[in-house]
């Protein structure tokens, strides 16, 4: 998965690949039952390390204003919008935004039939929207 993203490319030279620090703060939960929870959390962390220092270290503040209206435009319709409300957004911007919703629409087909709804899916995206604003 991770290599499949390739985050190099598609992120100006503030990525950092810090995918072995990750596994090491997920190692808590190293019983086989909680593999599939491990990848979550791996994604999860990856999407905060990325939208962290997108907001801190690179982009300017009209950028993350921007940023955070095309996730809550995303999360607000349920994914069921196009590619307007990225219009305006840097190339790279756009790639973490693409890189968010599609990560977290892979969640909600992953566990939306054995939680029962989305409730937990919208708090985590309620958090996220909260990190952005931070």
């Amino acid at each position: 998965w991770y290599k499949e993203q390739d985050f190099e490319s598609k992120f100006p030279p503030y990525y950092i690949d810090i995918l072995v620090e990750l596994h090491f703060t997920i190692l808590a939960y190293m019983e086989p039952k909680h593999s599939r929870l491990r990848i979550m959390l791996t994604k999860v962390y990856t999407i905060e390390l990325i939208l962290d220092d997108t907001c801190d270290r690179y982009a300017s503040l009209r950028e993350v204003e921007s940023l955070a209206n095309a996730i809550e435009m995303y999360t607000l319709f349920m994914w069921d919008i196009d590619d307007h409300a990225m219009d305006g957004l840097p190339d790279y911007l756009k790639s973490v935004v693409k890189f968010v919703t599609g990560t977290f629409q892979e969640f909600e087909r992953e566990l939306g039939p054995e939680v029962g709804g989305s409730y937990s899916l919208e708090v985590t995206i309620e958090y996220m929207r909260y990190q952005i604003i931070q």
